[in-house]
């Protein structure tokens, strides 16, 4: 049986409809090549800002964590959209997503406080006719709370007695308001710290409100050397902490790049529950953690992934919200990484509600074990992309510091204490520019140890320095 080959005529050259078509479709490729070329350029300028190094907060519209139901609310920076200490503020429930407390809470009443005093207001006459009145009809009570209103400085001149003893010493007298050194007293000391270094107003400023407010002329290089004689007083304290830190079974520790003099410089913060701990160093090495930590620390570290952690310890814990925040970034770029993501988010959401129980030992090692084994099986799979590789190469890298808060109680599995107390020092940075001395590192790593520890520890900066100046 022959072969038959059946032809079709070419309708393009006899059918307009086809040749229309064919051009319409054309035109449509062209302008999606050009809104494909757009959508590219939008996100790599994107890409500058959200990335897994930009605190969660920072990124605009990021709801991917709440969508999955997970519980990485503490991952990240959870507590960076809150005030600058450290406290989150909570997103109403309208339609707005305005700032302030989650519908369905009750409201909160300022409490009033007990009066110092109390005025009795009457009048005398009618304010309509200007007939004489008696006593009132009723009376209602009403609080106002007021500052007093500013004065010029008060100079007190103190007669200070020296006695000769007969055993042949000299006692001098002494009195809290007289300073160590210079002639202000610790009020102009204390309000000149806690303005630069709490309020993060610059010293021009501070100088304008003391003349303008309480009449006090001083130059800014005088208000400089105010602070650093609060700094020598409260050295003391900053080595006293510096010693409980190393006491601590679990540290948390992050470092943020300055300028010092001109030169690549490193802040480093080591915090617990109730210490900030700054230090102000040259380098980024584990002669800095030395230097913090000692050089035989046995407690956890709660860090990133830089190598000088683990060059220094053996000891660590690995954040969570960086490796989540890398796994839904890689993910966001390739769907091939979507199933590694989902896996990371349920293995830290299941750990977090079985660690809610607080289990026993040996149930906390079971279930480390098996949390360890769901870590291998992804990363010992092969993947195409070289970006998706190198997530996987980030988890395996940190293997043995993934878990520990899995089995030590005293532990979190987030570095956010220490990303927290270095926000400080980078809203610092942003005004001061650069620390210009050896006594301006000293001075900024004493203070603000000092201040941030107190917030830590739910007191008062200003009473906690008026007490120290006072009885130095």
């Amino acid at each position: 049986m022959s072969s038959s080959t059946v032809s079709f005529p070419d309708c393009s050259a006899t059918c307009p409809r086809v040749v229309e078509l064919e051009e319409e479709n054309r035109e449509l490729k062209e302008k999606l090549a050009v809104k494909d070329e757009r959508i590219e350029r939008l996100r790599n300028k994107l890409r500058k800002h959200e990335n897994p190094h930009v605190p969660s907060s920072q990124k605009c519209g990021t709801t991917k964590a709440k969508d999955r139901g997970d519980e990485n609310d503490d991952g990240g920076d959870e507590d960076v959209s809150g005030e600058e200490d450290g406290s989150s503020q909570e997103k109403l429930g309208d339609e707005n997503g305005g700032r302030g407390r989650n519908g369905g809470h009750d409201g909160e009443t300022r409490k009033k406080p007990e009066p110092d005093r109390t005025v009795v207001v009457l009048e005398e006459r009618c304010s309509n006719c200007g007939r004489e009145l008696g006593d009132p009809d009723w009376t209602r009570t009403e609080i106002v709370e007021d500052i007093p209103n500013p004065g010029s400085v008060k100079a007190v001149e103190y007669e200070i007695g020296h006695y000769e003893c007969e055993c042949g010493e000299e006692t001098v007298a002494t009195h809290e308001d007289i300073p160590e050194k210079g002639n202000f007293g610790p009020n102009v000391l204390t309000q000149t710290t806690l303005l630069k270094f709490q309020e993060r107003v610059p010293y021009g400023k501070i100088q304008n409100l003391f003349e303008d407010v309480y009449e006090l002329q001083v130059s800014t290089n005088t208000l400089y050397s105010f602070t650093g004689r609060v700094a020598d007083q409260l050295r003391p304290f900053y080595e006293e902490i510096r010693q409980k830190v190393r006491r601590c079974e679990s540290v948390h520790c992050d470092e943020t790049g300055v300028s010092l003099e001109g030169e690549n410089g490193w802040v480093w913060t080591t915090t617990t529950e109730s210490e900030v701990l700054y230090n102000v160093r040259e380098d980024r090495s584990q002669k800095a953690l030395e230097h913090m930590l000692g050089e035989n620390y046995s407690g956890t570290i709660v860090c990133d992934g830089w190598r000088s952690y683990s060059a220094y310890s053996s000891n660590l814990q690995r954040c969570w919200s960086h490796l989540l925040n890398e796994s839904e970034f890689t993910a966001d770029k390739h769907h091939e990484a979507v199933p590694i993501d989902e896996k990371l988010h349920k293995i830290y959401k299941d750990l977090k509600k079985f660690l809610e129980e607080d289990p026993p030992p040996d149930r906390r090692e079971e279930r480390r074990k098996k949390a360890r084994k769901e870590l291998e099986d992804l990363v010992n799979q092969n993947y195409e992309n070289d970006e998706v590789q190198e997530l996987v190469n980030y988890i395996e890298n940190g293997m043995d510091y993934w878990l520990t808060f899995v089995t030590n109680p005293e532990v979190e599995p987030t570095n956010n204490r220490a990303e927290r107390s270095l926000r400080k020092i980078v809203t610092l940075r942003k005004i001061i520019g650069t620390i210009r001395s050896e006594r301006g590192r000293y001075i900024l790593e004493t203070i603000m140890t000092a201040i941030e520890t107190w917030k830590a520890r739910g007191q008062n900066p200003h009473k906690e320095m008026q007490k120290i100046l006072r009885t130095s």
